[in-house]
């Protein structure tokens, strides 16, 4: 559904490469088998050109040059955005280096920096080190996925890493919310959080989470959201590993509407916990790094 999106729609929805956009590890769990019982004839084939496909992905965006988008996170490796115009597509993601750890890297509270990950590739990064990055790269948050975190999203770092998660009730097997992320051209973020569709519409049962962005993001005239984006930008991309869209403001037809009751940018709101948050007050994460399930 997400390529047939990216096809209607080239110049508004962007797809970032994560861990299991890799031929090892979708060989291993579960979408080899999809392509083959859905597809007898032609599965195999099928999925061979999926590779392909995947390895043309870009590997991370950036939003109004302020929020760094990876699926995995950050890499010790990582010194500048301009090591992506070294990293040409079609390419295969080695187990080691930067393009490994844009995908399978974790926030961690166990170390300041960075320590081998549990999960036996790539590595954890702590508080310091995305403190230390979004420092020299000059950007104020650092969007990431690969996990699974109850509300949909959390914060890490002072509120300078989100990861968001975007399926519900993961598996069949957890009752986690799910989240996406709206950026407005302010860099104004809503984090918006919904349930599993039990067959209701969508106003009926999404719930809404707003807060804003960590202090010190400038105005810019960009807008986005988590991996698609809203509007109709003209992007900058290329043969390299990063997107940079760039959008028009003054089409906002493709923005997200996950509740009819629209809320002002005042308003007081509302978590599962009955505690009201302003708008404008960024909402600190009481345990930000709670990893659940791992993807």
């Amino acid at each position: 559904m997400l390529l047939a999106f990216k096809l209607r729609f080239p110049k508004e929805i962007y797809l970032l490469r994560g861990n299991h956009e890799t031929r090892c590890v979708n060989r291993q769990y579960g979408f080899y088998d999809e392509c083959k019982k859905k597809f007898p004839r032609k599965g195999v084939e099928l999925w061979t050109l999926f590779q392909h496909v995947f390895n043309c992905l870009p590997m991370a965006g950036l939003v109004g040059t302020k929020i760094f988008c990876a699926h995995g996170g950050i890499s010790e490796d990582l010194i500048s955005f301009k090591q992506f115009d070294r990293v040409y597509r079609p390419t295969d993601v080695c187990d080691i280096g930067l393009l490994c750890d844009l995908i399978w890297s974790d926030p961690s509270t166990v170390c300041s920096m960075f320590d081998p990950s549990p999960r036996g590739v790539s590595s954890v990064f702590g508080k310091q080190a995305v403190i230390n990055f979004c420092s020299k790269m000059n950007v104020d948050l650092v969007c990431r996925a690969h996990q699974c975190v109850m509300d949909g999203y959390e914060f890490f770092a002072d509120q300078k890493c989100l990861t968001l998660f975007s399926a519900p009730c993961y598996c069949g097997e957890l009752d986690n919310q799910a989240a996406v992320l709206h950026v407005s051209g302010r860099l104004e973020c809503r984090v918006l959080t919904f349930k599993r569709d039990t067959g209701m519409a969508t106003a009926e049962y999404a719930r809404t989470v707003e807060t804003s962005v960590p202090a010190g993001v400038a105005p810019s005239s960009t807008t986005g959201r988590a991996a698609a984006s809203a509007g109709r930008p003209d992007s900058k991309t290329s043969s390299t590993g990063i997107v940079r869209p760039e959008l028009n403001l003054d089409k906002t037809a493709g923005s997200p509407r996950p509740t009819e009751n629209k809320m002002s940018p005042t308003a007081s709101i509302t978590k599962g916990d009955k505690k009201n948050y302003k708008a404008a007050t960024p909402r600190k994460a009481s345990n930000p790094t709670t990893p659940g399930k791992k993807t």
